[in-house]
This record gives structure tokens, C-alpha cells and sequence, in this order.
């Protein structure tokens, strides 16, 4: 015979812990010290960096990402989407792990295909997002048949990726950086959305004008020509 009361107590205690812990989460007192405490690494955006949206925006995302990850798949859809609700605050970036053997290298990589691919659209929303899709180098370079990229154009950017990621010291992905600092656990991506408005609201105007300052002269991501 089922306890259906057993099972509805359990299901109780489950929403009652996830109600605990979405205002633990939300709990700026909490949230901004420790955010704030988190280790922080250089994010200056680059020329031609692959970037969605303003580059002046005061909350800078970056993602570093595994082409081949399933998990940074999700992860960039969450940040798209958190991209499409915030588009005047938030700005996302996409560093890319690459191994040295693949920067100097004459043949095809995810991140030569991506970089091509953004040059010749001229811009990265929803390229990368193409690429998390299926993941198949065969399958995205039909999208893209005539994206070409200079081998010393892609060497210096693919060195650019693969310097960051050392630099930063990024040990899993992805790893999500928001204002140069690193996202903590427990909070998740899916979290973000909850936090923006703390977040904008830590950031005084003296900061909002050093980091339109810093970034004015980046270009936000490949031009037409």
C-alpha cells in the first residue's frame, strides 16, 4: 500500500528547501560580500573578441568555454537568454580553450571555424549558439562555406584565447566571470538572472565610467568591410 501522506510530507520538504534556498540566494547581504570576495582576473575585452552585445554595458560577462563541452552548451544558452532579458545592462564574451598544437596548425579547429564564421557575419550572436548545437565541425562549415580566416589573424587571436586561459587560471568549464570576478558556488548560471539587479546596484558610477573608458576603444567583435 502507498503512503501517500509520506510521499506529500517529502515533496513539502523539498519545495520548502528550494524556497530556502532561492532567498538564500537572493539575500544581498550574503550574496555581495561573497561575490565580491572571489578571485579576480583581467577582463578587458579584445578587438575583435567574441562578444554579444555592448561592450559598455556595466555587467561584463565572460564564459570560457570548451567547444566539445555539453555543459557549456547549456550554460551559453542560459547566458543568451539572460543576454535577451538584460540587453542594456549585460554584454557577453566567449573565450575558448585551444591547445597550442591547434593554433599553429594549418588545419580546421572549432575556434578557426567560429572566428571565420563571426569575421564574415560581422558580428558573434548566434554563431556560437549555431556551434553549441551540434558541435560537428563538418556540419557547422556548411553553414558557413566561404568563412576564411588569415592564418596570422587566427594565430594571434588563437593565442589571445589560449594565453587568457592561462592567465586566468581557468580549471574546469565553464567557468563564468562576471566583473572580472569568478561565479561562486552554490549560486548557478541559471542564478544570474535573479542577481542582476544586485549587481547593478553594487556598481557605483565611478566604475560604470572606468569600464566605458577601458572599452571605448575595444571593437565589439569582427566588422563588415
Amino acid at each position: 500500500m502507498v503512503n501517500y501522506t509520506g510521499i506529500s510530507t517529502k515533496v513539502e520538504n523539498v519545495n520548502i528547501s528550494k524556497i530556502k534556498l532561492i532567498k538564500f540566494k537572493r539575500d544581498q547581504s550574503i550574496f555581495r560580500p561573497f561575490f565580491e570576495s572571489q578571485r579576480k582576473i583581467n577582463n578587458e575585452i579584445w578587438d575583435n573578441d567574441l562578444i554579444i552585445g555592448n561592450p559598455n554595458a556595466p555587467i561584463n560577462i565572460i564564459v570560457a568555454c570548451n567547444p566539445y563541452c555539453q555543459p557549456c552548451a547549456i550554460a551559453h544558452q542560459e547566458l543568451e537568454d539572460t543576454y535577451r532579458r538584460y540587453h542594456e545592462q549585460v554584454c557577453i564574451v566567449t573565450r575558448f580553450a585551444v591547445s597550442d598544437e591547434n593554433i599553429y596548425t594549418n588545419k580546421s579547429t572549432p575556434l578557426k571555424l567560429i572566428l571565420a564564421a563571426t569575421r564574415m557575419a560581422g558580428k558573434s550572436e548566434g554563431i556560437i549558439g549555431e556551434w553549441f548545437m551540434d558541435m560537428d565541425m563538418d556540419i557547422f562549415s556548411k553553414k558557413y562555406p566561404k568563412a576564411e580566416m588569415p592564418s596570422e589573424e587566427y594565430i594571434e587571436l588563437a593565442k589571445k584565447h589560449s594565453d587568457w586561459y592561462k592567465e586566468s587560471k581557468v580549471r574546469f568549464t565553464p567557468t563564468v566571470f562576471i566583473n572580472g570576478h569568478e561565479f561562486p558556488s552554490p549560486y548557478d548560471i541559471k542564478d544570474i538572472p535573479l542577481l542582476i539587479n544586485q549587481i547593478l546596484e553594487n556598481i557605483t558610477p565611478l566604475e560604470v565610467v572606468a569600464n566605458t573608458t577601458e572599452k571605448c576603444n575595444s571593437l565589439t567583435g569582427f566588422q563588415k568591410t
